[in-house]
């Protein structure tokens, strides 16, 4: 799961500082889905959010599916996105997660994902997508589908 939380043409981003992907890549926030705990994608995202920026989103709205491949290895991520517009709270750093900053859609970091900035233009105008992309050893994206609607 991923949200990102938006507010006045400016998203929120962290630097991810543990886990398994994405460490000093720039992101918004989100994790694992808890199946053994019954967890639905939607409680996942809100939780997740709530563990790495200390807020609450609220009225969530999914825009969006990708499926990440990586190679070498075969490795395969389902992300489900999510947008939010409003929280309750204020943001701060988490274990997991840096020191949360605003950036505006036409300035973000140069260090995130490669292949989000292909659906970061669809979550800014509230346009559903679905894909594929493709990413090698190096996070270069080698190969990309993302369709709206």
């Amino acid at each position: 799961t991923l949200c990102l939380i938006i507010q006045d043409e400016r998203v929120l981003l962290s630097i991810k500082k543990l886990g398994r992907l994405g460490v000093g890549y720039w992101n918004g926030y989100g994790g694992t889905v808890e199946v053994e705990k019954g967890e639905t994608v939607e409680h996942a995202v809100i939780r997740e959010v709530e563990e790495e920026a200390g807020v609450t989103p609220r009225d969530i709205v999914k825009l969006g599916q990708v499926l990440y491949r990586f190679t070498p290895g075969n490795f395969r991520l389902e992300m489900h996105i999510y947008r939010a517009e409003s929280f309750n709270g204020k943001p701060r750093e988490s274990p997991e997660m840096g020191e949360p900053t605003w950036f505006s859609f036409d300035a973000l970091p140069e260090a995130m994902w490669r292949g989000d900035r292909l659906w970061l233009p669809y979550v800014f105008s509230g346009t559903k997508f679905s894909g594929t992309i493709d990413h090698d050893e190096n996070n270069n994206v080698i190969a990309h589908d993302i369709r709206v609607g």
